[in-house]
Formats: structure tokens, sequence, C-alpha cells
């Protein structure tokens, strides 16, 4: 009597594609949904306030850093400066631009990871995909994910045979300079790229140690003239336009000031709390310690269970290697907002992805099916929607900015400083008074669009000349609109409160007016021609 056929996909060693293909095939396609649908979101928290800056610099002629006084790198500058100078300032351009960013990205993330396996790839561009849009619009296009992107270049090129060794190693240190100049230390990632480049260029596992040590000063010598260029590049473009002195001052003088805020919440603390609060701040993991355990079993079936060659399981190292560099990453800044989390929270995705890659038929089935369980688990758990996305799937309309503060600001703006009139925001990044300006257009008064900066050791030589600057400023733009926002300042070990200077130049030529529809805002506008 002949035994029943047992249909393909529920037999023992198939049942790992078949969990597979059931979990991610919808996850897919609520990636594109969630994509899709994402072209109606606004810009909001950093970005309106770099594009504001732009439309300084293409608008109104203003230098970096000479101009305005910010501590994004000159790379950020020069990106927004060119895509609003192709796309402009709107919404949908920014969510258009964001999109195909993230496609590029993700064509690099499955190209790295279809190396080791087809299905791991589609299972790492679903993973990474919805991580990155889980974010929302707050998380879009920040400094730490821009520049990983060529950071997962330079991980692709480091494993393609498309170039001879030296121009692979020059442009591996090109793109990690690239990444520099949007975070300088985005180049932790070269020292295990350079090690994978080493390896790689071994002829043998047997390679005499001086021969070995002589091709690595090589590889060191052209991925350091590589990522040279870059940033060499960026400081010249600053440099023509004339705000390298003020650069220079700014990173020199001001940063490590800057650098006493930590955490999230940007306390300034005592040095010898600064070790408790680092470890505090970095054992969180931003909150994505569930992707821990997908990864650490991707690893290890990648290494030791898989039928993978020396070369990919290089790869693997590789990529463990960055994982480790960018949880400790956040830490190098110590203020640990969720964007610096992004490099560490995307590659830790692709580390869960390895839970996918197939594994020898000889093993029994549940082996094959318990680490695709597991990944399929966490990916339930790990991911989540944005809250746009989340009204957006149910039918709803999405929240006004701000709860419609930041429209009814920039149309206060319009109307009360015409042609010619300046506005000056005492705000921080919370408060995004730059937003309403960049909506109305408006042209800064000063240098420094916000404000807490001030508040920090005033004691200190280069705030004191800050302050001084800024009441100097203040007093030759006599700018129409003062928008003071209720963001708090920076709080704790040696800072203040207290600025006498403004409320001096305020008393003498303002009138306060709490703005009616948002009555923790308060409008200064000026009393005398």
């Amino acid at each position: 009597m002949d035994q029943p056929r047992i249909p393909r996909l529920l037999r023992p060693l198939q049942v790992d594609t078949a969990l597979l293909g059931l979990v991610f095939a919808p996850l897919a396609l609520l990636l594109v949904a969630v994509a899709a649908l994402s072209l109606r979101w606004r810009m909001i928290h950093d970005f309106p306030n770099v594009h504001f800056w732009a439309l300084q610099m293409n608008r109104f002629g203003a230098v970096p850093y000479r101009d305005f006084h910010d501590t994004s790198m000159p790379g950020v500058f020069l990106f927004h400066r060119l895509m609003t100078s192709a796309v402009g300032y709107g919404d949908l351009a920014f969510r258009c631009v964001d999109l195909l960013l993230l496609g590029f990205a993700l064509a690099l993330v499955a190209a790295i990871m279809a190396r080791l396996s087809q299905r791991v790839a589609f299972v790492a561009v679903v993973l990474v995909g919805l991580a990155y849009l889980s974010g929302g619009a707050p998380m879009a296009m920040q400094r730490d994910y821009m520049g990983l992107i060529p950071v997962l270049a330079a991980v692709y090129l480091a494993g393609s045979g498309r170039l001879d060794r030296v121009g692979r190693t020059f442009g591996v240190g090109a793109l990690v300079g690239v990444a520099c100049t949007f975070k300088p230390h985005l180049g932790l990632a070269l020292p295990s790229l350079l090690l994978w480049l080493w390896f790689d260029a071994r002829p043998t596992d047997a390679e005499p140690p001086r021969t070995g040590l002589a091709r690595g000063f090589w590889i060191c010598w052209w991925a350091g003239l590589g990522l040279l260029v870059p940033v060499l590049g960026v400081l010249g473009w600053i440099g023509w336009l004339g705000g390298l002195p003020a650069f220079w001052e700014l990173f020199s003088e001001y940063l490590p000031e800057y650098l006493r805020l930590l955490g999230p919440e940007l306390h300034a603390t005592w040095p010898g709390d600064r070790p408790g609060v680092l470890w505090q701040g970095f054992r969180a993991l931003g909150g994505h310690a569930g992707w821990l355990a997908p990864g650490f079993l991707g690893f290890y079936l990648a290494l030791y269970e898989a039928e993978l060659d020396a070369a990919q399981r290089r790869r693997v190292r590789l990529l463990g290697a960055l994982c480790v560099t960018f949880a400790i990453y956040p830490a190098l800044a110590g203020q640990f907002f969720p964007y610096h989390w992004a490099p560490f929270h995307l590659l830790a995705a692709m580390a869960a992805s390895l839970c996918a890659i197939p594994l020898p038929r000889i093993l029994p089935g549940a082996r094959r099916v318990l680490p695709v369980a597991l990944l399929a688990v966490s990916a339930v758990f790990n991911l989540h929607l944005a809250p746009e996305s989340q009204r957006q799937l149910r039918g709803q309309e999405l929240k006004p900015l701000k709860m419609g503060w930041v429209d009814a600001m920039a149309a206060l703006i319009r109307e009360k400083a015409g042609p010619g009139e300046t506005v000056q925001s005492l705000d921080w990044v919370s408060g995004s008074v730059l937003h309403a300006m960049l909506l109305a257009e408006a042209q800064a008064a000063t240098r420094y669009h916000q404000d807490h900066y001030f508040y920090l050791d005033a004691e200190k030589p280069v705030i004191r000349r800050m302050r001084a600057d800024f009441i100097a400023q203040l007093e030759q733009a006599r700018p129409m609109l003062i928008i003071r926002s209720p963001a708090e300042r920076p709080k704790g070990w040696r800072t203040t409160q207290e600025f006498p200077e403004l409320d001096a130049f305020l008393a003498a030529h303002y009138r306060a007016t709490a703005w009616e529809p948002f009555p923790k805002f308060t409008i200064y506008e000026r009393s005398e021609p």
C-alpha cells in the first residue's frame, strides 16, 4: 500500500522556509505600505532646523559657523544645501529624498547579506526597513543614520572584487571619510574594515609575519589617504566660504563645554559622576536589547553551523565587530538620544537576520526550525510601528505638528515680520521655533539660532564671549520678533538660568506678550524702530 505523500512545504526540512515566508512576506508588504504612507509625514525635530540653516545659506548668503552657531559637521550643511537647491524645502521633497536614501541603504544591506544567503538578504531588508521607519518622522535622515549609509557602502566595497586592492582600500577609506563629515566618530568603523582588508589580502594563512605587517602598513596608508579626501574637501569648502576660523573656535573651545551635557535629558554632570551616567545610558542599549538573543544566535549559526566558506565567515565577524562598535558609539557623546542608537539598531537587525541562514540538511528538522521561530517571535516583539503609521493604518488623520503651533507661529511671523525684517529664536531643538521660521522663510537676526549654550558655565571665557557677541548682534539687528519657547535650558553642575544682559535688552526695547493660542510661548515684539 502506498504511503500518503507529505506536501513539500510540510516536510521537516522545508518547515523553516515555510515559516519564514509566512512571517516575512506579510512584513514585507507592511514595509511597502508604511513607506508609501510615509509620503504624507511632515519633517520635525532636528531636520527642519538644519533645513532652516540651508535657507539662510541659499537665500541670505549665510556662511556655516561664521553666520550660524551649530555643532553639526560640514557634511551635514553641504548635504542640506545641495538637497534644498535641488528639490526645495517642502515636506514631500523631504519624504521623497528620505525614501530614495532608504532604498539605497536597503540595496546595500541586500548586497552585503546576499553574499551569505539570498533568504538572509530578504529578511535583513525587511527588518532594517521596518526598524528605520519605526522611528517615524523624528528619526528621518538623522545625521547618525545618514553617516551609516556610506559605512554600509564601505562594507560592500570591502568585500567586492570589482576593484584592485589599492582601489578598494582607498575607496573604503573615502567612504568612511564621507561618514565622518556627518559624525566624526562614525570613523570607529574603519579599524574593523581595515582588519577585513588585511585578512582578505593574505595569500595564505601561513603568511610570514613581516610580510603581513608590511601589507597592513600599506592598507592603512591608502585607507588614510582615502579618508582625508572628503574630510579635507568639506573643510576646504568651509574655508572657501570664509567659515574656517569660526569652525575651529566652535569645536576647540565651545564643544568641550557642550559635551558636559549627558543623558537624553542633557543634564550637566559633575565629572566624578560621568562614568556612572555613561554606564546607565550604555546598558539600556537604546531600548534595542531585544535584538541580542536572535543576534547572538545568528552569529553562532553562521560561524559554527552553516556551511560557509572562510571569506563568508570573515564577513559575519565584520558584521559582529561593527555591532559591538556601534553599541559603544553613543557613549562617546554621552547623550543617548534615539538617533544616536540608529546605527546599532539597524546593524543589530541585520545580525538577527542571520537566524534565517540555511543550515545543513543533515540536521534534524527542529534544529533548523527553532532559529527561524525565534527570529519570527523577535521580529513581532521588537518591531513596532511609528505613531504616524499607526494612525494612518487605522484610517485616521495625522496629528498637527506640535499641536498645531508650528503652523500658527509661521503665520504670526509672516504677519509681523515683513520683508527686510529679522526674527530671533530663544529655543532649543524640542521647541522647533526654527521650523516655524523655516515655513515663514524668515531671516535670522543673529548667528545664535538657539539659546541653550548661553546657560552653560557662564564663567568660562568662551561662554562669556558668546553672550557678549549675542547682545552686540541683537543691538545691531533689532529684530522685529524675538520668540522664547518653553523648552527647558541646561541644568546641573556649573550651569545657570540667568542672563541679565538679555533681560535688560528685552526690557528696554521690546514688549512681551503671552501668545494667546499657546500661552507657554512668549512673543517679544519690538516697541521702537
